[in-house]
């Protein structure tokens, strides 16, 4: 298990580690309190994969690009939620237009 998340199953193979791939995990979980590490994860993980790359070293360039994505993932999924948490909720029937008594002159 990660400090910066958790995983939902309790896996038969015991705790997780980043290295069984918590990133990769279905059941991984996390919240915006844990942004700032998911933000450094992904820096030094595009860091790596620079490095990779200047080396010539494919293997190392795939294994942190796909790392990269994964926490891509999580990050978009950590924002999205924040995102839906403050959008305003509508009533039932309520489409968010909302009409001001006055009509458009079509012409």
């Amino acid at each position: 298990m990660l400090a910066n998340a958790k995983s939902r199953s309790d896996s038969p193979q015991g705790p997780r580690t980043a290295a069984d791939g918590c990133y990769f995990c279905e059941d991984f979980q996390t919240d915006r309190q844990f942004l700032p590490i998911h933000l450094d994860t992904l820096a030094r993980t595009r860091e790596l994969q620079a490095g990779a790359e200047a080396a010539e070293r494919p293997r190392a360039v795939a294994v942190n690009e796909r790392l990269a994505t994964a926490v891509e993932h999580v990050i978009a999924r950590i924002t999205d939620q924040e995102h839906d948490e403050l959008a305003p909720t509508l009533d039932a029937g309520d489409t968010g237009h909302h009409t001001t008594g006055q009509t458009a002159d079509a012409r």
